[in-house]
Protein backbone atom coordinates (compact mmCIF):
# COMPACT_ATOMS: atom_id res chain seq x y z
CA UNK A 1 0.00 0.00 0.00
CA UNK A 2 1.44 3.54 -1.28
CA UNK A 3 0.66 6.90 0.28
CA UNK A 4 0.06 9.45 -2.46
CA UNK A 5 -0.71 12.19 -0.70
CA UNK A 6 -3.94 14.05 0.75
CA UNK A 7 -6.54 14.17 -1.73
CA UNK A 8 -7.31 17.74 -3.81
CA UNK A 9 -9.65 19.60 -2.45
CA UNK A 10 -10.88 20.89 -6.26
CA UNK A 11 -14.17 20.00 -7.26
CA UNK A 12 -14.69 17.40 -9.70
CA UNK A 13 -14.64 19.44 -12.91
CA UNK A 14 -11.87 21.06 -11.94
CA UNK A 15 -9.51 17.57 -11.15
CA UNK A 16 -10.73 15.98 -14.82
CA UNK A 17 -9.31 19.56 -16.30
CA UNK A 18 -6.41 20.31 -14.06
CA UNK A 19 -7.59 23.55 -13.23
CA UNK A 20 -6.59 25.72 -10.72
CA UNK A 21 -9.98 25.33 -8.51
CA UNK A 22 -10.45 28.77 -5.88
CA UNK A 23 -13.39 26.12 -3.78
CA UNK A 24 -15.88 29.06 -3.61
CA UNK A 25 -19.02 27.77 -1.95
CA UNK A 26 -21.87 26.67 -3.46
CA UNK A 27 -19.62 26.30 -6.87
CA UNK A 28 -16.31 27.69 -7.92
CA UNK A 29 -15.59 30.69 -10.24
CA UNK A 30 -14.61 28.06 -12.72
CA UNK A 31 -17.52 26.34 -13.52
CA UNK A 32 -19.32 29.41 -13.33
CA UNK A 33 -17.39 30.69 -16.29
CA UNK A 34 -18.30 27.40 -18.27
CA UNK A 35 -21.47 27.65 -17.15
CA UNK A 36 -21.99 24.39 -15.91
CA UNK A 37 -23.20 23.29 -12.47
CA UNK A 38 -20.27 22.74 -9.75
CA UNK A 39 -19.97 19.37 -8.65
CA UNK A 40 -19.15 20.59 -5.98
CA UNK A 41 -16.40 19.21 -3.17
CA UNK A 42 -15.37 15.78 -1.97
CA UNK A 43 -14.46 15.63 2.50
CA UNK A 44 -10.37 15.64 2.34
CA UNK A 45 -10.28 14.13 5.82
CA UNK A 46 -8.93 10.57 4.16
CA UNK A 47 -6.22 9.35 3.03
CA UNK A 48 -5.77 7.85 -0.71
CA UNK A 49 -4.19 4.65 -0.26
CA UNK A 50 -3.65 2.90 -3.79
CA UNK A 51 -3.08 -0.82 -3.85
CA UNK A 52 0.95 -1.31 -5.38
CA UNK A 53 1.11 -5.09 -4.39
CA UNK A 54 1.21 -6.15 -8.21
CA UNK A 55 3.68 -3.50 -9.55
CA UNK A 56 5.78 -4.40 -6.49
CA UNK A 57 6.24 -8.08 -7.28
CA UNK A 58 6.74 -7.09 -10.93
CA UNK A 59 9.83 -5.29 -9.95
CA UNK A 60 11.10 -7.49 -7.77
CA UNK A 61 10.78 -10.06 -9.87
CA UNK A 62 13.10 -8.30 -12.43
CA UNK A 63 16.64 -9.14 -12.96
CA UNK A 64 19.17 -7.22 -11.36
CA UNK A 65 20.77 -4.40 -12.93
CA UNK A 66 24.55 -4.53 -14.39
CA UNK A 67 27.06 -3.32 -11.34
CA UNK A 68 27.47 -0.82 -14.75
CA UNK A 69 24.43 0.81 -14.60
CA UNK A 70 24.89 2.07 -11.54
CA UNK A 71 27.50 4.72 -12.87
CA UNK A 72 25.22 6.19 -15.39
CA UNK A 73 23.30 8.51 -13.63
CA UNK A 74 19.90 6.99 -14.20
CA UNK A 75 17.88 6.86 -11.11
CA UNK A 76 17.23 2.99 -9.27
CA UNK A 77 13.86 1.50 -10.29
CA UNK A 78 11.44 3.10 -7.12
CA UNK A 79 8.93 0.62 -5.99
CA UNK A 80 5.88 3.37 -5.84
CA UNK A 81 6.86 5.87 -9.21
CA UNK A 82 3.67 7.28 -9.60
CA UNK A 83 3.79 8.95 -5.83
CA UNK A 84 5.77 12.10 -7.04
CA UNK A 85 2.66 12.49 -9.38
CA UNK A 86 0.19 11.91 -7.24
CA UNK A 87 1.82 14.05 -5.11
CA UNK A 88 2.48 17.01 -7.35
CA UNK A 89 -1.43 16.29 -8.09
CA UNK A 90 -2.98 15.82 -4.78
CA UNK A 91 -0.27 17.20 -2.10
CA UNK A 92 -1.95 20.77 -0.22
CA UNK A 93 1.08 23.14 0.29
CA UNK A 94 -0.28 23.89 3.66
CA UNK A 95 -0.16 20.40 4.73
CA UNK A 96 2.48 18.20 5.59
CA UNK A 97 2.77 14.61 4.27
CA UNK A 98 2.76 12.03 7.43
CA UNK A 99 5.50 9.90 5.71
CA UNK A 100 7.80 13.20 4.53
CA UNK A 101 8.32 14.48 7.90
CA UNK A 102 11.91 12.85 8.20
CA UNK A 103 12.66 13.69 4.45
CA UNK A 104 11.96 16.87 5.47
CA UNK A 105 14.02 17.06 8.62
CA UNK A 106 16.54 15.62 6.47
CA UNK A 107 16.66 18.36 3.64
CA UNK A 108 16.83 20.92 6.28
CA UNK A 109 19.30 19.36 8.48
CA UNK A 110 21.68 18.72 5.53
CA UNK A 111 21.22 22.74 4.22
CA UNK A 112 21.49 24.31 7.44
CA UNK A 113 24.32 22.24 8.44
CA UNK A 114 26.56 21.44 5.58
CA UNK A 115 25.22 23.71 2.45
CA UNK A 116 25.34 27.05 3.94
CA UNK A 117 28.59 26.52 6.29
CA UNK A 118 30.67 28.48 3.42
CA UNK A 119 27.75 31.17 2.80
CA UNK A 120 26.91 34.11 4.67
CA UNK A 121 23.51 32.49 5.35
CA UNK A 122 25.39 30.68 8.49
CA UNK A 123 26.02 33.91 10.34
CA UNK A 124 22.24 34.64 10.91
CA UNK A 125 19.95 32.00 9.13
CA UNK A 126 19.14 29.80 11.99
CA UNK A 127 18.48 32.04 14.39
CA UNK A 128 15.72 33.75 12.00
CA UNK A 129 14.91 30.28 10.99
CA UNK A 130 14.29 29.38 14.91
CA UNK A 131 11.92 32.24 15.49
CA UNK A 132 9.49 31.85 12.22
CA UNK A 133 6.40 30.42 12.07
CA UNK A 134 6.72 27.02 10.53
CA UNK A 135 2.50 27.00 9.15
CA UNK A 136 2.64 30.98 7.98
CA UNK A 137 5.87 32.16 7.87
CA UNK A 138 7.52 33.02 4.02
CA UNK A 139 10.69 32.08 5.44
CA UNK A 140 9.57 28.65 6.38
CA UNK A 141 8.32 28.14 3.09
CA UNK A 142 11.81 29.39 1.45
CA UNK A 143 13.95 27.46 3.52
CA UNK A 144 12.23 24.44 2.92
CA UNK A 145 12.39 25.30 -0.95
CA UNK A 146 16.19 25.94 -0.83
CA UNK A 147 16.59 22.88 1.37
CA UNK A 148 14.77 20.18 -1.02
CA UNK A 149 16.41 21.67 -4.23
CA UNK A 150 20.08 20.90 -2.58
CA UNK A 151 19.59 18.22 -1.58
CA UNK A 152 17.90 16.96 -4.70
CA UNK A 153 20.99 17.98 -6.46
CA UNK A 154 23.05 16.32 -3.69
CA UNK A 155 21.24 12.89 -3.73
CA UNK A 156 20.26 12.95 -7.50
CA UNK A 157 16.36 11.90 -6.50
CA UNK A 158 13.49 13.95 -8.67
CA UNK A 159 10.87 13.78 -6.40
CA UNK A 160 12.92 16.15 -3.49
CA UNK A 161 13.55 18.47 -6.62
CA UNK A 162 9.34 18.21 -7.43
CA UNK A 163 9.04 18.82 -3.60
CA UNK A 164 11.40 21.79 -3.31
CA UNK A 165 9.51 23.58 -6.46
CA UNK A 166 5.86 23.22 -4.14
CA UNK A 167 7.94 24.59 -1.72
CA UNK A 168 8.92 27.75 -4.11
CA UNK A 169 5.43 28.07 -5.41
CA UNK A 170 4.34 28.17 -1.84
CA UNK A 171 7.08 30.90 -0.89
CA UNK A 172 6.41 33.15 -3.58
CA UNK A 173 3.03 33.31 -2.52
CA UNK A 174 3.69 34.29 1.01
CA UNK A 175 6.56 36.38 0.30
CA UNK A 176 4.61 38.72 -2.05
CA UNK A 177 1.82 38.74 0.63
CA UNK A 178 4.92 40.21 2.96
CA UNK A 179 5.71 42.20 0.56
CA UNK A 180 2.16 43.75 0.01
CA UNK A 181 2.41 44.56 3.79
CA UNK A 182 4.06 47.80 5.17
CA UNK A 183 4.94 45.73 8.24
CA UNK A 184 5.98 42.95 7.11
CA UNK A 185 8.03 43.79 4.20
CA UNK A 186 10.48 45.94 6.12
CA UNK A 187 11.42 42.66 8.42
CA UNK A 188 14.47 40.85 8.03
CA UNK A 189 12.71 37.21 7.40
CA UNK A 190 11.31 38.99 4.66
CA UNK A 191 14.72 40.01 2.94
CA UNK A 192 16.37 36.74 4.11
CA UNK A 193 13.22 34.90 1.83
CA UNK A 194 13.39 36.73 -1.10
CA UNK A 195 17.38 35.71 -0.79
CA UNK A 196 16.46 32.16 -0.33
CA UNK A 197 14.52 32.18 -3.18
CA UNK A 198 17.58 33.45 -5.18
CA UNK A 199 19.12 29.96 -3.88
CA UNK A 200 16.30 27.87 -4.95
CA UNK A 201 16.69 29.75 -8.39
CA UNK A 202 20.28 29.59 -9.01
CA UNK A 203 20.32 25.94 -8.06
CA UNK A 204 17.43 25.31 -10.53
CA UNK A 205 18.52 27.53 -13.12
CA UNK A 206 22.35 26.38 -13.32
CA UNK A 207 24.44 27.68 -15.76
CA UNK A 208 27.06 30.54 -16.61
CA UNK A 209 24.30 33.42 -17.43
CA UNK A 210 22.61 34.92 -14.70
CA UNK A 211 18.64 33.63 -14.47
CA UNK A 212 15.91 35.90 -15.41
CA UNK A 213 14.29 35.08 -11.95
CA UNK A 214 17.00 35.23 -9.63
CA UNK A 215 18.03 38.94 -11.40
CA UNK A 216 14.29 39.99 -10.77
CA UNK A 217 14.71 39.09 -6.73
CA UNK A 218 17.94 40.49 -6.77
CA UNK A 219 16.49 43.97 -8.36
CA UNK A 220 14.17 43.33 -5.92
CA UNK A 221 15.84 43.05 -2.73
CA UNK A 222 17.64 46.35 -3.88
CA UNK A 223 14.88 48.12 -3.57
CA UNK A 224 13.98 46.83 -0.45
CA UNK A 225 17.24 48.12 1.03
CA UNK A 226 16.10 51.64 -0.21
CA UNK A 227 12.91 51.18 1.88
CA UNK A 228 14.61 49.23 5.25
CA UNK A 229 16.66 52.35 5.60
CA UNK A 230 19.09 52.99 8.46
CA UNK A 231 17.20 51.12 10.94
CA UNK A 232 17.90 47.67 9.01
CA UNK A 233 21.09 48.58 10.96
CA UNK A 234 19.36 48.01 14.47
CA UNK A 235 19.01 44.48 14.60
CA UNK A 236 21.64 41.42 15.06
CA UNK A 237 20.79 40.33 11.53
CA UNK A 238 20.10 43.54 9.34
CA UNK A 239 23.85 44.21 8.79
CA UNK A 240 24.73 40.67 7.85
CA UNK A 241 21.27 40.66 5.11
CA UNK A 242 22.58 43.87 3.75
CA UNK A 243 26.09 42.92 3.18
CA UNK A 244 24.76 39.85 1.96
CA UNK A 245 22.80 41.47 -0.26
CA UNK A 246 24.76 43.63 -1.53
CA UNK A 247 27.31 41.24 -2.83
CA UNK A 248 25.08 39.00 -4.58
CA UNK A 249 23.56 42.45 -6.66
CA UNK A 250 27.48 42.95 -7.35
CA UNK A 251 28.27 39.41 -8.61
CA UNK A 252 24.74 39.51 -10.60
CA UNK A 253 26.03 42.67 -12.44
CA UNK A 254 29.50 41.04 -13.51
CA UNK A 255 27.39 37.98 -15.04
CA UNK A 256 25.09 40.59 -16.71
CA UNK A 257 28.06 42.81 -17.82
CA UNK A 258 26.14 45.81 -16.44
CA UNK A 259 27.45 48.66 -13.97
CA UNK A 260 25.72 48.76 -10.56
CA UNK A 261 22.50 50.99 -10.08
CA UNK A 262 22.51 54.03 -9.42
CA UNK A 263 19.80 54.08 -6.30
CA UNK A 264 21.62 51.01 -5.04
CA UNK A 265 24.91 53.10 -5.14
CA UNK A 266 23.36 55.44 -3.59
CA UNK A 267 22.51 53.64 -0.68
CA UNK A 268 25.42 51.58 0.07
CA UNK A 269 27.67 55.24 0.25
CA UNK A 270 24.78 55.99 3.18
CA UNK A 271 24.94 52.35 4.41
CA UNK A 272 28.96 52.40 4.81
CA UNK A 273 29.09 53.71 8.42
CA UNK A 274 27.41 51.22 9.81
CA UNK A 275 29.38 48.59 8.11
CA UNK A 276 32.19 46.90 9.81
CA UNK A 277 35.76 47.34 7.45
CA UNK A 278 37.24 44.54 9.28
CA UNK A 279 34.59 42.16 7.92
CA UNK A 280 35.80 39.96 5.02
CA UNK A 281 32.79 39.80 3.59
CA UNK A 282 32.63 44.07 3.13
CA UNK A 283 36.27 44.12 2.02
CA UNK A 284 35.56 41.65 -0.88
CA UNK A 285 32.31 43.63 -1.82
CA UNK A 286 35.08 46.97 -1.82
CA UNK A 287 37.13 44.80 -4.06
CA UNK A 288 34.03 43.05 -6.26
CA UNK A 289 32.07 46.89 -6.46
CA UNK A 290 35.39 47.81 -8.62
CA UNK A 291 35.54 44.56 -10.29
CA UNK A 292 32.00 45.43 -11.69
CA UNK A 293 32.95 48.50 -12.94
CA UNK A 294 35.87 47.17 -14.91
CA UNK A 295 33.45 44.49 -16.41
CA UNK A 296 31.33 47.20 -16.99
CA UNK A 297 33.35 48.95 -19.09
CA UNK A 298 34.63 45.85 -21.50
CA UNK A 299 31.49 45.83 -23.01
CA UNK A 300 31.94 49.61 -24.15
CA UNK A 301 36.14 49.33 -24.60
CA UNK A 302 37.21 51.87 -27.00
CA UNK A 303 40.81 52.80 -27.87
CA UNK A 304 40.32 56.11 -25.64
CA UNK A 305 39.65 54.12 -22.31
CA UNK A 306 41.96 51.54 -23.54
CA UNK A 307 45.02 52.64 -21.23
CA UNK A 308 42.71 53.60 -18.25
CA UNK A 309 41.11 50.18 -17.87
CA UNK A 310 44.39 48.65 -17.93
CA UNK A 311 45.90 50.62 -15.39
CA UNK A 312 42.98 50.07 -13.34
CA UNK A 313 42.90 46.51 -12.93
CA UNK A 314 46.37 46.73 -12.43
CA UNK A 315 45.11 48.88 -9.17
CA UNK A 316 42.73 46.85 -7.77
CA UNK A 317 43.99 43.65 -8.70
CA UNK A 318 47.29 44.57 -5.89
CA UNK A 319 44.18 45.21 -3.85
CA UNK A 320 42.98 41.95 -4.18
CA UNK A 321 46.78 40.04 -3.79
CA UNK A 322 46.73 42.21 -0.25
CA UNK A 323 44.10 41.38 0.90
CA UNK A 324 45.54 37.67 0.61
CA UNK A 325 48.58 38.47 2.29
CA UNK A 326 46.47 39.91 5.16
CA UNK A 327 47.26 39.22 8.93
CA UNK A 328 43.51 38.53 9.46
CA UNK A 329 43.29 35.51 11.61
CA UNK A 330 40.18 34.41 10.41
CA UNK A 331 41.79 33.90 7.03
CA UNK A 332 44.64 32.47 7.60
CA UNK A 333 45.90 29.15 6.26
CA UNK A 334 48.23 26.71 5.89
CA UNK A 335 49.98 24.59 3.34
CA UNK A 336 49.14 20.71 3.65
CA UNK A 337 52.00 18.47 3.92
CA UNK A 338 52.51 16.17 0.57
CA UNK A 339 51.41 13.57 2.11
CA UNK A 340 48.61 15.19 3.26
CA UNK A 341 47.92 16.76 -0.06
CA UNK A 342 45.12 15.14 -3.05
CA UNK A 343 46.24 13.60 -6.24
CA UNK A 344 43.81 16.20 -7.72
CA UNK A 345 45.32 18.59 -6.21
CA UNK A 346 46.94 22.36 -8.99
CA UNK A 347 50.67 22.11 -8.56
CA UNK A 348 50.19 19.37 -5.77
CA UNK A 349 49.49 22.09 -3.30
CA UNK A 350 46.89 22.34 -0.54
CA UNK A 351 45.85 24.56 1.50
CA UNK A 352 44.33 23.91 4.82
CA UNK A 353 41.74 26.62 6.33
CA UNK A 354 40.13 27.61 9.52
CA UNK A 355 36.66 27.31 7.94
CA UNK A 356 34.56 26.77 4.98
CA UNK A 357 34.08 30.33 5.40
CA UNK A 358 37.67 31.52 5.17
CA UNK A 359 37.98 29.25 2.20
CA UNK A 360 34.80 30.63 0.51
CA UNK A 361 36.38 34.50 1.36
CA UNK A 362 39.44 33.43 -0.23
CA UNK A 363 38.22 31.57 -3.19
CA UNK A 364 36.16 34.54 -4.15
CA UNK A 365 39.07 36.84 -4.34
CA UNK A 366 41.41 34.55 -6.30
CA UNK A 367 38.48 34.42 -9.05
CA UNK A 368 38.74 38.48 -9.16
CA UNK A 369 42.46 38.42 -9.27
CA UNK A 370 42.10 35.74 -12.24
CA UNK A 371 39.84 38.31 -14.20
CA UNK A 372 41.70 40.99 -13.77
CA UNK A 373 44.74 39.51 -14.53
CA UNK A 374 43.17 38.40 -18.24
CA UNK A 375 41.90 41.68 -18.22
CA UNK A 376 45.82 43.26 -17.63
CA UNK A 377 46.78 40.35 -20.17
CA UNK A 378 44.53 41.24 -22.79
CA UNK A 379 44.95 45.01 -22.59
CA UNK A 380 48.98 44.95 -22.91
CA UNK A 381 48.93 42.54 -25.67
CA UNK A 382 45.63 44.91 -27.79
CA UNK A 383 47.51 48.13 -26.20
CA UNK A 384 50.65 47.07 -27.76
CA UNK A 385 49.80 46.38 -30.93
CA UNK A 386 47.63 49.48 -31.67
CA UNK A 387 50.40 51.18 -30.96
CA UNK A 388 52.86 49.16 -33.07
CA UNK A 389 50.41 49.85 -36.17
CA UNK A 390 50.39 53.60 -35.59
CA UNK A 391 53.56 54.41 -35.30
CA UNK A 392 54.02 56.20 -38.98
CA UNK A 393 51.47 58.66 -38.43
CA UNK A 394 52.81 59.94 -35.29
CA UNK A 395 55.83 62.44 -34.42
CA UNK A 396 58.99 61.51 -32.99
CA UNK A 397 57.87 62.98 -29.47
CA UNK A 398 54.83 60.36 -29.58
CA UNK A 399 56.60 57.60 -30.84
CA UNK A 400 59.57 57.85 -27.89
CA UNK A 401 56.54 57.71 -25.57
CA UNK A 402 54.72 54.89 -27.11
CA UNK A 403 57.99 52.86 -27.04
CA UNK A 404 58.28 53.46 -23.56
CA UNK A 405 55.07 52.54 -22.87
CA UNK A 406 55.60 48.89 -25.07
CA UNK A 407 58.25 48.59 -22.77
CA UNK A 408 56.52 48.55 -19.72
CA UNK A 409 53.84 46.22 -21.29
CA UNK A 410 56.53 43.95 -22.14
CA UNK A 411 57.87 43.58 -18.74
CA UNK A 412 53.87 43.56 -17.08
CA UNK A 413 53.40 40.56 -20.16
CA UNK A 414 56.48 38.74 -18.61
CA UNK A 415 55.38 38.92 -14.92
CA UNK A 416 51.85 38.34 -15.95
CA UNK A 417 52.89 35.24 -17.09
CA UNK A 418 54.42 34.20 -14.27
CA UNK A 419 51.70 35.01 -11.99
CA UNK A 420 49.72 33.59 -14.20
CA UNK A 421 51.24 30.08 -13.43
CA UNK A 422 51.48 31.15 -9.33
CA UNK A 423 48.21 33.52 -9.38
CA UNK A 424 48.14 32.91 -5.31
CA UNK A 425 51.16 33.14 -4.19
Amino acid sequence: MVFSGRPSRACHACRVKRLKCDRVKPGCTQCARKRIECPGYRHTNELRIRDETESVARKVLKPARAKGDLFQGSQPDIPYPDVSIATRQHLHFGSLSILNTATDNNAICYFMSSYIVSCPFQEYLPGLYARCNLDEDALSSSVRAASFATFAQRSGHPGYMAEGGRSYVLALSRTNAALANPTTALLDQTLASILLLGVFESTVFPGAKSPKEWTTHLLGASKLLQLRRLKQFKSDAGPQLFTHTANNIRASCIQREVDLPADFQAVYDKARPFLDPKDPGNRIGLILEEAVRIRARLSNLTDDTLYDLFYEAAIIERKAAAFMKDDNPELAYTIRSKENTPSWAYLNIAYHYKSHRASKHCNTVRMIRLFLLEVMSAGASLAAKEMQNQTDTKSSTERVRDLSYIAAFKEDAFELYWRKIFPFL
